[in-house]
């Protein structure tokens, strides 16, 4: 009979193991848009947190990605925000107690998003709170050389400008993460900023040829991300449908719904629902736009989304005047 360990160590390593299958997993939902499978399984691992045998640096692997699952499920649902809360605290906690700067830089850009999500949706809180956990993210991966993290910290630093309508501010924000996550090749860093940068080309502009450059180019960089892919989707058929290809962006817009409502992606519903009764609305056919915007009413609705209620709402009595 085979002796038995007289350290820690061995089981450490088993533990060690089983998180990064874990993580390698939850990683593959979060790109399937699986985003309640992933979210289920890294709760297996963060109900083992609790014993000695765990290593911090395993401990923190699966809070930050459960955490990042759990913010883009309140990004797509608006549901969870509390818990996201819960899990970049909790994840703060063991960065601080174990030194962890990398670690610690994280938690605090997804505390940051916890807030920064919320406040969009639900109108709670303030976009403050979330700026000043994006700005010590930033800085902190700065001193890191975390690049692919400064590009991410930047970004939603561009988002908040944005949000207060401050465009010329978040466009700056847009292209520094944009020219950041090129030199260093990371694609999905890029194809944020540059999603960013062609709506302020779209809507701020009106710069249809910049918009649809970066919007395709977000989209391509994309690939193998099926989560991310409703939004860029619709994007592309937004800028299709403003120069009038309007097939072009009915077709686009088609696959963006499709692809939403086989992930369960409410707010990619909602979003698309309001392009959709926009293509109609601009083809006259009013019925069929104020079809698709109750739909999309009845969607906000559904996940108590105060932004979408407001904007769909404010369409249909355009539709009525």
């Amino acid at each position: 009979m085979a002796a038995l360990p007289h350290t820690q160590e061995p089981i450490q390593d088993f533990y060690t193991s089983l998180f990064q299958s874990l993580h390698a997993i939850g990683t593959a939902y979060y790109k399937l848009g699986k985003l309640d499978a992933g979210i289920k399984l890294l709760n297996e691992g963060i109900a083992m947190l609790d014993g000695q045998e765990v290593k911090p640096q395993d401990a923190l692997k699966v809070l930050l990605l459960s955490g990042k699952l759990q913010t883009r499920k309140s990004f797509t649902s608006n549901t969870g925000h509390d818990l996201s809360l819960q899990t970049g605290l909790r994840a703060r906690q063991i960065a601080e107690a174990n030194n962890d700067e990398q670690g610690l830089a994280d938690a605090l850009q997804l505390i940051g998003d916890t807030y920064y999500y919320k406040k969009m949706w639900t109108d709670e809180g303030d976009y403050q709170q979330a700026l000043e956990y994006y700005q010590d993210a930033l800085h902190r991966r700065e001193a890191l050389a975390d690049h692919r993290g400064v590009s991410e910290s930047l970004l939603f630093i561009g988002l908040i400008h944005e949000r207060q309508e401050q465009y010329d501010q978040a466009f700056a924000y847009y292209t520094r993460a944009y020219q950041v996550a090129e030199q260093h090749d990371h694609d999905l860093e890029k194809s944020y900023a540059a999603r960013h940068l062609a709506g302020i080309y779209l809507e701020q502009r009106s710069d249809l040829e910049q918009a649809g450059h970066y919007f395709a180019e977000s989209l391509a960089l994309r690939e193998g991300y099926k989560t991310l892919l409703p939004l860029s989707l619709l994007a592309v058929g937004e800028v299709e449908s403003a120069k009038g290809n309007l097939t072009s962006a009915l077709s686009l817009y088609e696959q963006a719904l499709a692809l939403a409502q086989e992930m369960g992606q409410q707010t990619d519903i909602m979003f698309t629902l309001i392009d959709l009764g926009e293509l109609h609305q601009k083809q006259e056919e009013i019925e069929q736009a104020r079809a698709y915007y109750k739909q999309a009413l009845t969607q906000a609705q559904a996940i108590n989304l105060t932004l979408g209620i407001t904007i769909v709402s404010g369409l249909l009595a355009g539709l009525d005047k």
